[in-house]
């Protein structure tokens, strides 16, 4: 008897009671499944009745072809137009509309493509080598050109120059293929004259120079320019190579010269 009576209040002491934090642990978690589980529920009864209404719907399309509440009221900007037939007296003044927005964009149409056709062509002058003329007197080849394309009303060509018959803004283009053992070769393009009070003054527009080998067989280079310049009326443009009797090369795609008008 006294070893029970010594157990029995260690046996009260390890009966505790829950605390509060615990009960409102649980008490939140048997709410929150409680919510989910409405919530649930809920969308399942949305579900089922967007189900019945599509049900509804496909017989109702299955039956007329098409649900009234779909079908399309009569157009006030049109009249009343309902599958193509026109009513009311605003039908013809809409279709007459039509009409003239379609007639209207014809004639812009059309207008475009004269206006393009109208629209003035550049003028475009590319010359290719024929022989060449030297003079010793001056120290200086004259390249003598042929007109490989032309196109417009700008350029007058003539073998040796080519003459500028309207002002404006011109790209010019030159390239010679040298074959000379010279130390240095090279080419210039001058203008001359060009408006009534210029006279026949000359001006430098390009310029260019190239070092060429000593070895006779190896004594090739080409010596490229370009520029933008205005050109007025009148002016005459010329290449020459600053050497007496030069080796240039006479070939079309090494040796040429050109204007853009711009």
């Amino acid at each position: 008897m006294s070893w029970e009576r010594c157990q029995q209040p260690s046996r009260h002491k390890l009966q505790r009671s829950p605390s509060p934090v615990s009960l409102c642990l649980a008490s939140g978690a048997l709410l929150g499944l409680l919510a989910c589980a409405a919530a649930l529920y809920d969308q399942r009864l949305q579900i089922e009745g967007l189900r019945g209404e599509l049900a509804e719907l496909g017989l109702l399309v299955r039956a007329n072809g098409r649900p009234r509440n779909l079908q399309r009221e009569p157009s006030e900007e049109l009249g009343g137009c309902v599958a193509g037939q026109c009513q009311g007296r605003y039908a013809d003044s809409a279709a007459a509309q039509l009409r003239g927005e379609d007639a209207s964009s014809r004639r812009r149409r059309q207008s475009d493509k004269e206006g393009r056709g109208r629209t003035r062509r550049r003028s475009i002058l590319h010359l290719v080598p024929v022989s060449t003329e030297t003079y010793e007197a001056v120290d200086s080849t004259v390249i003598l050109w042929r007109a490989s394309s032309l196109q417009g009303s700008a350029f007058e060509q003539s073998p040796a120059a080519t003459a500028i018959k309207e002002d404006g803004f011109y790209y010019i283009y030159s390239q010679v293929l040298f074959h000379d053992w010279t130390f240095l070769m090279g080419q210039v393009v001058m203008k001359v004259g060009g408006g009534e009070s210029r006279g026949n003054e000359s001006t430098r527009l390009l310029t260019c120079f190239k070092s060429m080998p000593e070895n006779p067989e190896q004594a090739y280079n080409t010596c490229f320019s370009a520029g933008v310049y205005f050109l007025e009326k009148g002016s005459v443009l010329q290449l020459s190579v600053p050497r007496f009797n030069a080796g240039i090369q006479l070939v079309d795609h090494s040796t040429f010269m050109g204007l853009i008008q711009l």
